[in-house]
């Protein structure tokens, strides 16, 4: 049959496919397909019906063209590992934007923050073509035309809006012109939340009208929801990197460590070292808390009593350093949560 013609490789693979499925196998695969200048990939199946001999009479074959299925999953894959992968929140934002603008349909996309007191969106990261475009236009978020196109309602509103048809669409007018000349068509306005945090709005435009049907919403839903979780890990880890680089200067030593009679040290900082004559924090890192005590059967009552009442305030203990010489400290400590994990401090 012709709707495989030319394709080698599919034609052989459906023969064996046929083969099998005459012997009695249903079989599934994903097969690829020429489609005008492009390929198709196409979910085809050959169920066999056998007669009353069980002998097979009739294949009935099945195709499903997935190709925008496996697009969308293309993309989101991408933008996922960019995500892990990110160290910052600027190179998250742009890695994004990046795999956004080189997937079809969409040929340009930029991420805007709000400036709630100018009432303004100013642009954060773009890619693809026309980053010219935000140098020509103004958008707002408040009750002028500025603030009534896609950005702006979907920064006050914290929803997904679309514009199906720029050439016509009223909304438009004010950047109608700018985007027409860099052949922008549509575009979707996508805010980035995370729990109560807006962290922006990801804009994405493509080269023909109603790009934006419901697979592709549902693809820029979901991949908004996912840059704002990562930058929401992003900031935090960072959050707490200044945090420990302040602990890491005080001039008293500060440990963090597992609750049990038998817990370990999983941070310590550099004063803590110097007290216990360590070569340097790693040292300290992974022993049980107990060796540093002069007696270890001390360190039980210390941790029921976090456990049980969640604080210790300036409690006086014997403990020993690495070098064995006895040392007296004043320990003040709280009971943490990270995570699913129970912490001493």
């Amino acid at each position: 049959t012709d709707w495989w013609e030319g394709a080698d490789t599919t034609r052989e693979e459906i023969r064996n496919m046929t083969d099998r499925a005459a012997l009695g196998e249903f079989v599934r695969d994903e097969v690829e397909m020429p489609k005008e200048e492009d390929t198709a990939v196409i979910d085809f199946s050959i169920r066999p019906v056998a007669d009353d001999q069980d002998n097979v009479s009739l294949l009935i074959a099945e195709g499903r063209d997935i190709t925008e299925r496996k697009r969308v999953d293309q993309v989101i894959r991408d933008a996922n590992q960019a995500l892990v992968r990110a160290e910052t929140s600027d190179e998250l934002e742009q890695r994004v934007c990046d795999i956004i603008s080189d997937a079809d349909p969409y040929c340009f996309a930029w991420i805007g923050e709000v400036d709630p007191d100018a009432q303004t969106v100013e642009p954060r990261t773009t890619a693809g073509e026309g980053d010219d475009y935000l140098d020509t236009i103004e958008v707002t978020t408040d009750d002028r035309p500025t603030g009534q196109g896609p950005t702006g309602r979907a920064a006050r509103n914290r929803e997904l809006v679309t514009i199906q048809n720029i050439p016509e669409n009223a909304e438009y007018e004010p950047w109608r012109e700018d985007g027409l000349e860099r052949v922008y068509r549509s575009s979707a306005a996508i805010p980035l939340v995370q729990d109560d945090t807006f962290y922006g709005v990801l804009n994405v435009y493509a080269a023909h009208i109603d790009a934006f049907d419901e697979e592709e919403r549902e693809l820029l839903t979901q991949l908004a929801d996912d840059i704002a979780h990562a930058r929401d890990r992003l900031e935090t880890r960072a959050r707490q990197e200044r945090l420990e680089h302040i602990v890491d200067s005080l001039p008293v030593g500060v440990y963090r460590g597992t609750p049990e009679p038998d817990g370990e040290v999983i941070y310590a900082n550099q004063a803590l070292a110097d007290m216990f004559d360590a070569d340097s924090v790693d040292t300290l890192v992974g022993r049980q808390i107990s060796e540093y005590y002069q007696d270890p059967v001390t360190r039980e009552p210390v941790s029921d009593q976090l456990l049980q009442r969640g604080l210790i305030q300036e409690k006086e203990l014997l403990l020993e350093t690495l070098e064995g010489d006895d040392i007296w400290i004043e320990l003040t400590a709280i009971r943490t949560e990270v995570g699913n994990e129970v912490q001493f401090g």
